[in-house]
C-alpha cells in the first residue's frame, strides 16, 4: 500500500500537482503539459505524462466506485452537457494546438462522453469507449454516429480517415462489443457520388429514379393522346420480342416499327455465329473493365443461344416465336427496366441512355400489364389476329396459340403470370440496390429503433 501511496504521489508530483487533486484538475493538468510538451519539441516526455495521468485516474476512480457507488448513468440515456470555457472538454474544437486525436476526445466528453480514448492508425481511428457507460452497442452508435458527423468534419487531419472502429472495454480490459463506422473520406466519397446523377453509386438515383419513371409510365399510359403517339416503342419492343426468339434461335430476323417481323425458317450460321462473336466481346469488355453484369449476360445468353439453336424442338420454336411479340413486352421491358442498374463498358454510354432507356421500357411494361390486368377482369378482348391483317388473320399470335391448343383462360393465365414474376423481378432488384446503397444508413436507423426500447 505504502508502494502505490508513493506512485501516487510522483504521479502528482510529474504533473505539478499537490497530492488529492480531483480528477478534473488532473486531467487539466495533463492535457496542458502534454500541448506545452507538443510546443517545445519534447514528444518523448509525453508517455510518462500519460503513465502519471493513468494512474491518477484508475487511483480515483476505484476511490470513487468505493465510497460512492452510484449506478453510472448510461451514455445512451445522456444529454449533451454545457461545459464551462475552463473545463478541457470544452476546448477540443477550439484548440488547434492539441493533437487531433485529443481534440476529439475533448468534444466527445463536451458532448456527455466519459473519458473516451481515440487512437489514429493510419486511415483508420480506434475509439474505445466506457462499456460501464455503453453496455448496448445499438444504443450507444445511435448516439455517438451523429456525433462524430457533427464533429470530424471540423477536424481536417482526420478528413482521410476511411473507417472508425468503435469498442467498449469494461475496466478489466474484456472487450464488450466492436462496431465499423465510415470515415470522413467516405462520407465524402458517397456525397460525391449522390450528386453525380450519372454515377451507378448515386443513392439519388437509386432510390428516386425508379419510381419517378414508373410514375410517368402510368401517367403516360392513363393519357390517350399521349399512349397514341408513343405507341410506336411498344409495337417495336413486340416486334423485339419476336426477333430475340428468332436470333437466339439461329434464324434470320427483322423487326420493323410498323408491326410486321421478317423470319427466314432455315438456320443461319451467319446469325449463330455473329451473335456468338458479339457475346465473347460483351465477355471480353467487362471482363477487361471488369464488370460483373456484362460478362454475365454474355455467358448467359451465350448457353441459351446454343440451347435453342441446336437442342430446342422446331414445335417449340414456333410456338415462342408467336409468344414473344407479347412475352417481349413483358420481358424485354423488364429486362431493360433492371439494366437500369447494372454499368456496361464504356463504349455503350448506358450511364447516360439508361434514362430514356428505362422511361421507354416502363412505358411498355406498365401498358401490357394494365392490358392483360383488364383482359383478365373481362373489361378488354384478347388481341386477336395481327396489326394488318384484322382480327381474323390466322397468323396473329394469339390465333396460333389457339390453333395450338390453347383456351382463351390458358392465354390470360399465362401472360398474366408472367407479368406477375416480372413485377417480383423489378421490385425484387429494386430493393436490393435500395438496400445495398443504404445498408450503413439503413443499418443506423435499425439501431435507433432498437435504442427505443
Amino acid at each position: 500500500m505504502s508502494q502505490l501511496n508513493s506512485s501516487i504521489e510522483h504521479a502528482y508530483t510529474q504533473l505539478h500537482l499537490p497530492l488529492g487533486a480531483p480528477l478534473a484538475t488532473v486531467e487539466a493538468a495533463y492535457f496542458k503539459l502534454r500541448a506545452e510538451k507538443i510546443q517545445n519539441h519534447q514528444r518523448g516526455e509525453i508517455p510518462d505524462l500519460k503513465a502519471a495521468y493513468s494512474l491518477i485516474k484508475q487511483f480515483l476512480e476505484q476511490e470513487d466506485l468505493r465510497i460512492h457507488p452510484p449506478e453510472m448513468p448510461a451514455f445512451e440515456t445522456m444529454t449533451p452537457r454545457p461545459a464551462p470555457a475552463t473545463d478541457p472538454a470544452a476546448q477540443g474544437l477550439d484548440a488547434p494546438q492539441l493533437p487531433p486525436e485529443t481534440r476529439l476526445e475533448q468534444a466527445l466528453m463536451g458532448r456527455g462522453l466519459r473519458y473516451p480514448q481515440v487512437q489514429w492508425q493510419g486511415q483508420r481511428l480506434l475509439l474505445t469507449l466506457d462499456a460501464r457507460q455503453a453496455p448496448r452497442s445499438a444504443k450507444a452508435i445511435a448516439k455517438l454516429w451523429p456525433m462524430l458527423r457533427e464533429i470530424l468534419p471540423d477536424l481536417e487531419a482526420f478528413h482521410g480517415v476511411t473507417a472508425i472502429q468503435c469498442m467498449a472495454k469494461q475496466p478489466s480490459g474484456k472487450i464488450l462489443w466492436r462496431h465499423t463506422l465510415p470515415g470522413p473520406q467516405a462520407w465524402q466519397r458517397r456525397d460525391r457520388e449522390d450528386q453525380n446523377l450519372f454515377s451507378f453509386e448515386s443513392r439519388i438515383t437509386q432510390i428516386w429514379v425508379f419510381p419517378i419513371a414508373l410514375g410517368l409510365a402510368i401517367a403516360m399510359n392513363a393519357i390517350p393522346l399521349v399512349k397514341f403517339l408513343l405507341r410506336g416503342i411498344t409495337i417495336w419492343v413486340h416486334e423485339f420480342g419476336h426477333a430475340t426468339v428468332a436470333w437466339l434461335s439461329g434464324r434470320k430476323a427483322i423487326p420493323l416499327p410498323l408491326g410486321w417481323t421478317n423470319v427466314e425458317p432455315q438456320k443461319s450460321w451467319f446469325v449463330y455465329l455473329g451473335l456468338l462473336i458479339l457475346f465473347g466481346l460483351l465477355i471480353w469488355a467487362g471482363y477487361r473493365e471488369q464488370r460483373r453484369w456484362p460478362v454475365g449476360l454474355g455467358i448467359v445468353f451465350s448457353g441459351l443461344q446454343f440451347f435453342m439453336t441446336w437442342m430446342m424442338p422446331e414445335d417449340w420454336f414456333d410456338l415462342l416465336l408467336a409468344f414473344g411479340g407479347i412475352g417481349g413486352e413483358f420481358y424485354l421491358s423488364a429486362f431493360l427496366m433492371v439494366s437500369f442498374y447494372f454499368d456496361l463498358p464504356a463504349y455503350f454510354k448506358w450511364d447516360f441512355y439508361r434514362y430514356p432507356v428505362l422511361l421507354g421500357s416502363a412505358f411498355t411494361f406498365w401498358g401490357a400489364w394494365w392490358n392483360w390486368q383488364e383482359i383478365d377482369r373481362g373489361a378488354a378482348a384478347i388481341p386477336w389476329g395481327s396489326l394488318w391483317g384484322g382480327q381474323d388473320h390466322a397468323g396473329g399470335d394469339m390465333n396460333i396459340l389457339s390453333t395450338r391448343g390453347w383456351s382463351d383462360q390458358q392465354i390470360i393465365e399465362t401472360y398474366n403470370l408472367l407479368g406477375g414474376v416480372c413485377w417480383f423481378l423489378i421490385l425484387g432488384l429494386y430493393c436490393f440496390f435500395l438496400f445495398k446503397q443504404h445498408r450503413q444508413s439503413l443499418a443506423l436507423f435499425w439501431q435507433q429503433c432498437l435504442s427505443l426500447f
